[in-house]
């Protein structure tokens, strides 16, 4: 059977993310990880983003017929999947329709047929074997419905082979960026820009598995434990030297790891970090700004990106203090979410992109790419 995983347009929640990293749909690598032996060879899996590349997607339909479209749904993409849903049945209507995400049932969608959001994965692998032994739609609602989170077993970890022919998933100007996790997720669910704090940890050949996995060019480790703890971080710096695999890095930074370990900092950039997303408090002595002024001039030093990642909202005298702050040692890039961008978002306008970020990216991706970036940032923040 032809099952098709469809991603629709960005939503506003995906195009503020999409200022640094284009998010992959990784609810759809899950299932794809997680198909049951019963099932795995009865099925072809094809992923249909809409978000990076354009498809006709009435002839894709037409073309391929599938038996199941499964849709990812979250606020904000309403009126779009209901279209798309819509537009599916009136090609197929025998063809079964359902949603992944967050999106419950309601009468907004009259052409989806079932809701894998309660325990997706077993949902998922259900819906597939009631197609291939021919049940009836109202059977397969049924099972799907009983189904509950206590039946979920074996939750491999997501499988990107399904990203192969979809080279958009970037980071900055860095396409094809995949997030590998250091971390155990509890579900398959995960929007959030940065990943997890303080938890159960993979080892270091589950990491190194990830990695293997992966055909694109990009790697971004998403949690905190790599800066955090000196050791893990050399621990893989050492696993990526001795593997050799010719990759751009991303990840999470931590202001104190990098100040006490230049000489770290300096080998993971010969093997190819990028830039690093830097967590901000605001300080409370002047030892902690001290600290933060020379951390970029470390990552300046190896031409490190430093995106600058505020969560918390800041006071107004706060606010003022960080744009003097950072326009003193000509850093523009900054990333807000929450209670930042609720209250705190004049801080993009009055960091503006100017001059000294706009060479800084000239030199490193050139003319075209340096105009798209600011464009881009100008579009959805300001």
């Amino acid at each position: 059977m032809k099952v098709f995983l469809v991603r629709t347009e960005l939503s506003n929640l995906d195009k503020e993310y999409s200022l640094i990293k284009l998010r992959e749909p990784i609810d759809f690598a899950y299932l794809a990880g997680n198909l049951r032996d019963y099932i795995k060879d009865k099925c072809e899996l094809e992923l249909i983003d809409l978000a990076v590349t354009k498809y006709n997607f009435k002839k894709e339909l037409l073309d391929k017929k599938p038996s199941l479209i499964v849709f990812q749904g979250y606020y904000g993409q309403e009126s779009t999947i209901n279209e798309f849903s819509t537009l599916s049945k009136n090609i197929l209507p025998e063809c079964i329709t359902a949603i992944v995400g967050e999106l419950k049932p309601t009468k907004d969608f009259p052409f989806v047929d079932l809701y894998f959001n309660l325990n997706p994965i077993e949902q998922f692998n259900e819906t597939l074997l009631g197609i291939e032994v021919d049940r009836s739609l109202d059977e397969i609602k049924k099972k799907v419905d009983n189904i509950n989170i206590q039946d979920q077993v074996n939750v491999n970890l997501p499988d990107r082979s399904i990203y192969s022919d979809v080279d958009k998933y970037y980071f900055l100007n860095n396409e094809s960026t995949i997030e590998v996790f250091t971390s155990f997720r509890d579900n398959i669910y995960d929007r959030e820009l940065v990943g997890i704090k303080d938890g159960r940890l993979y080892d270091l050949k589950d990491i190194s598995m990830q990695i293997d996995s992966i055909i694109s060019k990009g790697v971004y480790f998403k949690d905190f434990d790599l800066f955090d703890d000196e050791l893990r971080l050399k621990s893989i710096i050492n696993l990526l030297s001795e593997k050799r695999y010719d990759k751009n890095y991303f990840a999470i930074g931590n202001w104190n790891t990098i100040k006490e370990n230049e000489n770290l900092i300096d080998k993971f950039a010969q093997i190819g970090l990028k830039a690093l997303i830097m967590p901000f408090e605001f300080p409370d002595d002047e030892e902690k700004w001290i600290v933060m002024g020379e951390v970029f001039d470390i990552l300046n030093k190896y031409n490190i990106e430093v995106i600058v990642y505020i969560d918390a909202s800041l006071n107004e005298e706060e606010e003022e203090t960080l744009i003097y702050w950072l326009k003193e040692r000509k850093q523009a890039l900054v990333y807000l979410t929450n209670g930042a961008l609720a209250k705190n978002k004049a801080i993009y306008k009055k960091l503006p992109l100017g001059f000294v970020q706009w060479f800084r990216w000239f030199n490193k991706v050139g003319f075209k790419e340096t105009q798209r970036r600011r464009n881009y940032y100008k579009k959805y923040v300001i």
